[in-house]
Parts: C-alpha cells; structure tokens; sequence
C-alpha cells in the first residue's frame, strides 16, 4: 500500500468475499440458469433465438407471457447500468483528505451510511472511530455492522470499511474458507486489515479507540441486515418474486380459459402474512410493516404462475379442433370445451389468413387445479413460421 504522503483509491467491493472467490460461487448458479435457458428454448437457445424467443413472447404472448417477457427485457439492461453506475463508488485517500462518492439510490444511507459527495480535509478532521453499532454473534455480522466514523467540525462521515478495496492493489476481503468457517466472534481482525483502516493508522489516526458513549450510527437508520428475522423475510420475498418472474415467463404458454380458484391465493396469503408476524418480531413497525407487506406480495404474485405450472404438469393435454369466428376469437365444437380469445395478442395479419369458418387445432391442458388452459407452444410455432415466411 502507498505511504501517507502520496493518494491512492477505493473501489466499492460488492461482496465480503474476494472477486476470484465470488466468481467461483456464482459460476455453478450461472451455468445452471444458461442449463434452464437451453432446456426452455431447446435449439433456440443461442443468443440470437433467446432474444428472439423473448421478444415473441413479448409480443404474442399471453397477457402473464407478456408481462414477464417485458419484464425481463427491461429489468435485465437496467440491473446492468446499475451495477455499471454503482463502479462509480470511488474513495480516494490524498494529501488533501478523505474524499468519496456512494450513490444514494443504493439503499446504503438506510444503514446509517454516508451517501452522495463527501468531502473531509485533514485539518478539519477531529477523530477517527471504529465502532460496531451493537453485539453480534457471527463475525461476519460484525463485518458487516462495522461502521467507520470520521468525525469533522461540520458533521461525520460514516462508512463501511471492510468492503472498500484499493484499486489496483491486494484484495483483502474473504477466503471462501474463512467464510464458512467464521463462528462466534467480533470480526474486528478482519476489520483492522482493510486499507481504508490501515491507511488512516498511517496518518496517525488511533482507529481502534472508539468512544463508547457515542451513539451508533445505525441508530440514524435501522440496518435490517441484522436482523435475522427480517433477512429471512426479504430472502423470501426475493425467491418469491424471483419464482414468481422466471416461472411466470417460462409458463408464458399457457392462459387460463376459465377462472381460476381463490382458495391457493387466500392460503398463501394467510401464511405470508403468519409468516411475516413471526420473522418480523422484534424490528421497527415501520420496517416491519414494510418488508411484511412486500413479502406477502410476492407470495401471493407467485401464486398464478405455480397454479399454471401444477394444473400443466398434472394434466393430459387434448388437440381440439376449434372454428374462428373473428380475429383472434374461436369457437369450440361443444359446450364440453372454453371459449377461446387471443384478441388481444399481436397477431392482426395471421388471422387475416385465417377467416372466420376455418378450422384451427388448439392444444388445452385440464390437471388438477381444476381449470382448462391454453398450451400455446404448438400456437406460436405455426405463428413464428408464418411471420418468418412475410
């Protein structure tokens, strides 16, 4: 690391581990997501046939197809530019002082964290502490509740030490093995080797004597990340909705042509909310109430595409040779069979080829949810090979 008189920079890490650590964990989850991908689209599932498959089901999908098809082509480049705007994190060290910039949309200033620009010279510093804002149990938790105060005449700067990494120089975060073996602890070793720490030792700063009447600076925003009920919660909430997106596209096929039970949205409610009372115990009313409410949502949102995917899986599917009465809408040859409407489906020219009086087959699926739905895979290869021949 460069002395005290000369200036290097910080970059934000994302993670407690290492980069080459982190690579090796998320390497298995991104093999098994292209592994989903390739068994979804089969042959299609080149780059070019995943882009064409989305922008299909974007366009003559069903309404749920079309939501989580919109849905993943719009939210996949912004969580690029976020993760690139978030590179812009930078904390620079220099003869001058201590100087930074943390996006505030990052959520960071909820953690008591100091956001935006933020500038501190070195006269106008007063003191340096290291304080853990409460008692924890795992020292990865102290890791992460770790707060480094720089207090000036003009207010403080707080900042999470251990996650900035100088640019260009050693990582110091986490072996995968001290990861999955840190047990009960502080964690303040793995603290007092970050840069940002052992740069402001050089300048003479005693970090490691903190102020204990000094008030946390958690307590300026609660750090739900130590709560572990609420962790659960938003781990749920995240694999809710997680769920809720993949499978609702992956189930974009199929719609349902009659109307689907109540009872599997009411339960599942019921349980997200029983659930969220218990997790949440213990953490502010207004978080509590907050992430309660967006976990039950996802719950509940998850709900349709499951009940899609079961009533699929468990049912036989039937090809029904059903007759167009208008474009888009078809008629079924007995009242044993739904009524079909693809109206509102971007389809305007294939049905021109269509008329009212033709017949057309359809594939529909009744399992043990109880409903008929539209399989329209067998649909959208005739569509696909129709737009392909204009």
């Amino acid at each position: 690391m460069s002395g005290p008189s000369s200036h290097y920079e910080l970059r934000l890490g994302l993670s407690l581990l290492r980069r080459s650590h982190t690579v090796a964990l998320l390497t298995p989850v991104l093999l098994l997501t292209a592994a989903l991908l390739w068994a979804l689209l089969g042959d299609e599932a080149a780059l070019g046939g995943v882009l064409e498959a989305l922008t299909s089901a974007a366009t003559e999908g069903s309404p749920s197809g079309r939501f989580h098809a919109w849905a993943l082509l719009v939210l996949s480049p912004v969580g690029a530019v976020m993760l690139l705007l978030l590179h812009r994190a930078r904390l620079r060290i220099s003869i001058r002082g201590l100087e930074g910039y943390l996006p505030a949309w990052t959520g960071f200033g909820l953690q008591g964290l100091t956001t935006g620009r933020f500038l501190a010279t070195w006269n106008e510093v007063e003191s340096v502490s290291l304080q853990s804002g409460g008692r924890f149990s795992r020292a990865l938790d102290a890791v992460r509740g770790a707060r480094l105060v720089v207090r000036t005449r003009d207010g403080r700067i707080s900042l999470s030490p251990f996650v900035w990494v100088e640019r260009n120089g050693a990582d110091h975060r986490l072996t995968l093995t001290e990861a999955l073996r840190s047990g009960a602890g502080d964690g303040t070793a793995w603290v007092m080797r970050s840069p940002l720490v052992q740069a402001l030792e050089g300048r003479g700063y005693d970090v490691r004597t903190a102020d204990a009447s000094e008030p946390s600076p958690l307590a300026e925003g609660y750090d739900l990340a130590r709560h572990r009920g609420m962790v659960a919660l938003m781990s749920v909430m995240a694999l809710a909705g997680g769920y809720g997106l993949v499978d609702g596209f992956a189930t974009g096929p199929y719609q349902a042509l009659e109307p689907v039970p109540l009872w599997p949205f009411a339960m599942a409610a019921a349980v997200a909310v029983a659930l969220a009372a218990v997790l949440g115990r213990g953490a502010p009313t207004a978080e509590r109430m907050g992430v309660g409410a967006l976990a039950v949502a996802a719950v509940v949102a998850a709900v349709h595409p499951a009940m899609l995917r079961v009533n699929g899986a468990t049912g036989t599917p039937h090809t029904v040779m059903y007759t167009v009465s208008g474009p888009g809408t078809l008629s079924p040859p007995d009242s044993a069979w739904p009524a079909i409407d693809l109206g509102d489906r971007n389809l305007t020219e294939y049905w021109q080829e269509h008329p009212p009086g033709t017949e057309h087959p359809m594939t529909l699926v009744k399992g043990v949810a109880g409903f008929h739905q539209l399989d329209s895979r067998p649909l959208f290869e005739r569509t696909r090979a129709f737009y392909r021949r204009r």
